[in-house]
């Protein structure tokens, strides 16, 4: 890079820093994130402090993964991006469950339990839904796995992938 960087140099020198990618695609999506980075800063003036912050945070969500605790998924989940993805490369059509961070399951308001809690109302006149649940995939769209050790034959985990549609089809229980 150049000894006479500027605020408005400095993002042109980044970005050649990938025009040797022989990945032409890798090169576009770096030149534009480099240039919506800088962006940002620039727009939001940040400080020494914050950009510090910012990179404290993401070290301690390094330090926090391992190969079993994806911290970086998560993130990418908090901040509504995996979802975003999903809904730009995939149209799974009506008969299939929108994928999202919060699940099909959500209900706005409802009251917390803690782990170990009993969930059924006691006092509801309402009778309890029992469900027996099957997630079914659109054709080859998730990849199952045998769980780990101690599992029965038979059982599985869905390993879903970013791009699959798991639709949950309900049968009731007589």
């Amino acid at each position: 890079m150049s000894g006479n960087l500027t605020e408005e140099t400095i993002t042109e020198e980044v970005q050649r820093t990938f025009d040797t990618s022989t990945d032409e695609r890798f090169r576009q999506l770096f030149v534009s994130l480099v240039q919506h980075l800088h962006d940002f800063a620039r727009e939001w003036r940040l400080t020494g402090d914050e950009w510090f912050a910012a990179i404290d945070f993401l070290e301690r969500v390094g330090k926090i993964s391992s190969p079993t605790r994806q911290e970086y998924v998560l993130l990418s989940d908090i901040l509504g991006l995996s979802v975003l993805v999903d809904k730009i490369n995939t149209d799974h059509g009506p008969s299939v469950t929108d994928s999202t961070v919060i699940g099909p399951f959500f209900v706005e308001g409802r009251p917390t339990a803690g782990n170990g809690d009993e969930v059924v109302r006691k006092h509801s006149t309402s009778p309890a839904l029992v469900m027996n649940a099957q997630l079914s995939a659109t054709a080859g769209a998730s990849r199952f796995r045998p769980r780990g050790a101690g599992a029965r034959k038979g059982d599985t985990e869905c390993q879903q992938s970013r791009r699959s549609a798991v639709t949950p089809r309900f049968h009731s229980i007589r």
